[in-house]
């Protein structure tokens, strides 16, 4: 199976689950989906190769270049089925610990999702079950563990800041 395989099928794993049993943006006013109020750039980053899966513009989307990978804006409301794979699993992130793939709560949603101060056991355990299964099928590849690996050192790098 090919990495672009690969993401396709993770991303089918994630089309109709959903971090509660009912629309989660309905808590926080669809913050993760909300322009930035500071001007800042808030996007979602594509995993290796989720590029090849959009267009270079659209109506709903900019994409950016980002730390030799690519960041994916929306503009307005996007049709859910076309959401990247990092908009499918948020709140959760995977993450390497003793050389293991697992899923937590990414460190990076606190600001924006009132979920993340009770951790994974807020979610539905359906939706936490299926990213879990995106990821092990990703962690397969070689790129997407690399990849992974890298998101590890950030969540780490920046857990140490705070």
């Amino acid at each position: 199976m090919t990495d672009l395989e690969r993401l396709v099928k993770a991303r089918e794993l994630l089309r109709d689950v959903t971090p509660l049993k009912h629309d989660c943006g309905r808590l926080c006013g669809a913050a993760c989906c909300a322009d930035p109020q500071d001007g800042e750039l808030l996007g979602m980053e594509l995993f290796p190769g989720e590029k090849a899966l959009y267009a270079p513009q659209s109506a709903w989307y900019k994409l950016y270049p980002a730390h030799g990978s690519c960041v994916l804006v929306c503009t307005q409301e996007c049709p859910r089925g076309e959401r990247p794979l990092a908009c499918r699993i948020f709140p959760l992130v995977p993450y390497v610990k003793k050389g293991r793939m697992l899923v937590r709560v990414d460190p990076c949603s606190a600001p924006v999702c009132p979920l993340f101060a009770q951790g994974k056991r807020a979610l539905d355990p359906a939706f936490v079950t299926a990213v879990t299964q995106a990821m092990t099928l990703l962690w397969e590849s070689p790129v997407m563990r690399d990849y992974i690996q890298g998101l590890t050192e950030q969540i780490d790098a920046l857990t140490q800041t705070l």
